[in-house]
């Protein structure tokens, strides 16, 4: 299983990663996460009282989280409330759940200014954004990223997600996208 955020910062848009170190992908964007370790499968154990899927989603918010600090140095470890299941679909099934596609699990994270890093927070070398939007905001990069953009506009963030992770990703936000435009015009399911 893995987890995967997507950051959105109200005035900028979708934190995109931008990867150049996979040779047989070439350049692209990628979500902030990765595999939930062993470990985080364990501690929700702990805590869930053996509803597996309550396991899952607790382990894939902590694998994601983690991810997340890895990759950009925002932490929100102990914050994983703030997370919020991305709706892909109409409800949980008994093979997965309404934020799961193909063992991936999905989810929003609404950041501010306050959530990024700044040399006052790390001495880890920061970088900012490639683009225009959100120049003030710096995060640690990881060894895998060669640094970071935001998109505001969603339909431009699926076109440039389409090289990650298989494509999944970029499922993933049309289907959200898709479920926000139900749920605005009143239907549900």
């Amino acid at each position: 299983y893995r987890g995967f955020i997507f950051v959105v910062h109200e005035m900028n848009g979708l934190m995109l990663l931008h990867c150049t170190r996979k040779k047989k992908k070439g350049p692209h964007f990628q979500l902030p996460g990765g595999h939930i370790d062993d470990f985080e499968f364990e501690a929700a154990a702990k805590t869930t009282g053996g509803n597996a899927q309550t396991q899952l989603l607790e382990a894939a918010k902590a694998g994601a989280a983690r991810e997340l600090w890895e990759e950009t140095g925002v932490d929100i470890r102990n914050q994983l409330a703030r997370l919020q299941p991305a709706a892909l679909k109409a409800a949980n099934t008994q093979k997965e759940l309404s934020c799961e596609i193909k063992h991936r699990l999905f989810f929003f994270l609404a950041v501010t200014d306050d959530d990024f890093l700044s040399a006052d927070k790390t001495t880890e070398p920061l970088i900012g954004p490639l683009g225009t939007e959100g120049r003030h905001l710096q995060i640690k990069s990881s060894v895998e990223h060669s640094g970071f953009d935001f998109e505001k506009d969603p339909k431009v963030s699926v076109q440039k997600l389409r090289k990650h992770s298989g494509g999944v990703p970029s499922q993933a936000l049309s289907m959200a996208m898709a479920r926000d435009a139900h749920k605005s015009r009143g239907k549900v399911g």
